[in-house]
């Protein structure tokens, strides 16, 4: 009986040791992320822009300059209104799109 507790014991302790490990790491991959979407920088005409077509919040991957961002991870939504042709403008260190239509009308997209 005695081996019995001692061993559900054991099950407990490594479950417990497996959830922090996995926490770690999603907090791990969170901050890299965030970082990774800091250091973002762009300032050009939308080449491309590709939405997914099963999220209704208008996340969107763009090219600009032939280099492809994704603005899904930073939380940048702008409700499906970037179009190929827009200007968008990314500062490094900012969390802060500026998106320019053709017809001078300006929206601000803020981040996480």
């Amino acid at each position: 009986m005695e081996g019995i507790v001692i061993y559900r014991l054991d099950i407990l302790k490594r479950t417990a040791i497996f959830g922090a490990i996995a926490v770690l790491v999603m907090v791990i991959f969170s901050i890299r992320g965030h970082y990774a979407d800091l250091n973002y920088q762009f300032n050009g005409v939308v080449d491309s822009v590709i939405y997914d077509k099963n999220d209704i919040k208008g996340f969107a991957d763009v090219t600009i300059k032939g280099k492809t961002f994704s603005l899904y991870n930073g939380g940048w939504t702008f409700n499906h209104q970037i179009k190929k042709g827009d200007l968008l403008i990314k500062e490094r260190k900012s969390m802060i799109i500026k998106l320019i239509k053709p017809n001078g009308e300006i929206l601000i997209g803020n981040g996480d």
